[in-house]
């Protein structure tokens, strides 16, 4: 996708491989580098932290708080476990959170 002014150029890399992405980014700035009369060329690479979407049935909340989940840090635990921090009491299993 580039950009609607027609003196500039801005491409999307997305891929599941984070390094893949640096990988292609660093060849097309390479690649780019050698064409004449270009200039700024660059790369700016971000890394996006997943948001977690949920929904806390309200019939189960007393159940969630006796199994010492509290539903207000419930957003913040299920976050840092995606993104791989250690959470205590929890895991990511890959089919659903324990």
């Amino acid at each position: 996708m580039g950009s609607f002014d027609p003196s500039n150029f801005r491409t999307y890399l997305t891929s599941e491989n984070y390094s893949e992405v640096v990988d292609a980014a660093n060849h097309l700035t390479t690649s780019l580098e050698v064409v004449s009369g270009l200039k700024n060329i660059e790369a700016d690479i971000a890394q996006t932290v997943p948001q977690p979407s949920y929904s806390i049935n309200q019939g189960n909340i007393m159940y969630y708080m006796s199994a010492g989940l509290n539903p207000t840090l419930f957003e913040p635990e299920l976050t840092a476990m995606l993104t791989g921090a250690d959470v205590e009491r929890a895991s990511v299993d890959g089919t659903g959170c324990t």
